[in-house]
């Protein structure tokens, strides 16, 4: 069953709605509708003739300057140019810093997207989107259906550290309606809409179906995720405010925090699923923990059942799969903290269910630590039929884990009979993981008379395990 946003009072509300609000002019939206905020903001609301003179000035000097824009740098709101000549990148960079810094007045810069100029049209509309507003998109989608040319803009594919400094990449032509469909092109992907192919337009009416969807919501898992991926790929490259970069990267982390529970926690621990390598540190093993036990067993069956997060949010019934196998594998590596006994025939049930036997592995293992008694039966006869694959260490190493004396034999056999890959995964993971008797494994496989069959990196690790435990 799926839960909906609950909120206690009027203010929680706005709490909520104001993670995504950048200014007032976002109050009126939610007030009187698009059509008349938007006949409000162009027609009536006043300002300041020579300030706005001014204020177009900028946007206009801004296009004359460049000869080409990187929309990336406005959706990660940090310079990350690193390629074409030294002087092309300062005159990018003095173009586009007051575009970058300033704090316009969101009105001023909508009002910008009517501009007689395509470039200008087209630089208002990523200076908006750097705001990291959602609700800000159905002022860019107006563009959708521009097709004046715009800037010019490198191949996607040059865009790397390994494109040398001083050379300018190839560049491609792009209209304003494919730089607007840039900036929204993000939030239908982190929400499951349909994206636009590269370098194409998206069609309006996938827009309008995208918005019909969630324009009444005060979040969606999506709409954090829009600038995850991007911001948390630029942290793998070069670039001169990789600290920025990382700041707004956490920034996504304290606005969750601040969602209602379940909403929370959900989303959190699939923001996790994108910092495998830990270089952000988004949560620590206690913190998965706790949100884990926050959300409590009823939700989390519900999530193996379905492979959707269990909330009322559109975003959540289509996840990245790899994602959502890394959830999966995080609950089933707790198990005996998540999960009760009889769950165990459910995950075993559905691990026979799945189309290829390695998505299976932690299903079984999940299970067996469910039911200690069995444990044995369980992963012995999945590593029989997983003995010729890469995974046969992992599940031997946890075979052991498991059951220790009873099948120290079993798998000194199985050891020397397996491939140098998996005898040297499983010897990594005693290494590295304090469990009882131990040492007798590594007695077993040391008084085995094909011992000397055994790699140098192997003995190294026996070794290393044996001085440990003095043997």
């Amino acid at each position: 069953m799926r839960k909906k946003i609950k909120c206690k009072d009027k203010s929680e509300k706005d709490v909520l709605y104001n993670i995504f609000e950048s200014e007032n002019i976002m109050k009126t939206i939610k007030k009187t509708g698009l059509f008349l905020s938007l006949f409000l903001v162009l027609f009536i609301l006043p300002t300041d003739s020579d300030t706005m003179e001014e204020f177009e000035k900028e946007f206009t000097e801004a296009a004359s300057k460049v000869k080409f824009i990187m929309p990336i740098d406005f959706g990660v709101n940090c310079f990350m140019n690193n390629y074409a000549t030294k002087e092309e990148r300062e005159t990018y960079d003095r173009a586009m810093k007051p575009l970058m810094e300033r704090d316009y007045a969101t009105s001023d810069v909508i009002r910008l997207l009517r501009h007689e100029s395509p470039q200008v049209r087209s630089l208002a509309a990523l200076t908006l989107i750097k705001r990291r507003n959602p609700r800000l998109l159905p002022y860019i989608a107006e563009l959708l259906t521009d097709n004046r040319f715009a800037f010019r803009i490198p191949y996607q594919e040059t865009c790397s550290t390994f494109w040398p400094k001083d050379e300018m990449p190839p560049l491609r032509e792009e209209t304003v309606s494919q730089i607007a469909s840039a900036c929204i092109d993000e939030y239908l992907r982190a929400s499951n809409g349909v994206p636009s192919f590269i370098f194409q337009s998206i069609d309006p009416k996938t827009f309008e179906h995208y918005w019909k969807e969630r324009k009444d919501r005060f979040f969606n898992l999506g709409w954090f995720m829009a600038d995850y991926p991007k911001l948390y790929h630029r942290l793998h490259t070069q670039s001169k405010e990789m600290d920025k970069v990382r700041e707004q990267v956490l920034s996504i982390k304290k606005a969750m925090e601040k969602l209602p529970p379940l909403y929370r926690e959900w989303y959190l621990i699939y923001l996790s699923q994108y910092d495998k390598t830990g270089r952000i540190k988004i949560a620590t093993d206690a913190e998965l923990k706790e949100w884990m036990m926050t959300i409590g067993r009823e939700s989390i069956i519900s999530f193996l059942r379905t492979n959707s997060i269990p909330v009322d949010d559109p975003d959540c019934s289509n996840l990245d799969k790899l994602h959502i196998q890394g959830i999966e594998d995080l609950i089933l590596k707790n198990s005996t903290l998540l999960l009760e006994k009889e769950d165990a025939y459910f995950l075993l049930e559905e691990a026979g269910k799945k189309e290829y036997p390695y998505m299976a592995i932690w299903w079984y293992i999940g299970a067996a630590q469910l039911l200690p008694e069995r444990s044995g039966i369980i992963l012995k006869k999945l590593l029989d039929e997983m003995k010729g694959t890469r995974f046969a260490g992992e599940i031997a190493y946890h075979l052991f884990r498991l059951e220790r004396s009873h099948k120290i034999i079993y798998l000194r056999d199985w050891f020397y009979n397996s491939s140098e890959d998996n005898r040297s995964l499983f010897l990594y993971l005693l290494n590295n993981n304090d469990l009882p008797e131990k040492q007798s494994m590594i007695l077993s496989l040391v008084k085995h008379d094909r011992f000397d069959v055994l790699t140098w990196f192997e003995v190294s690790t026996i070794v290393q395990i044996g001085e440990k435990y003095g043997i």
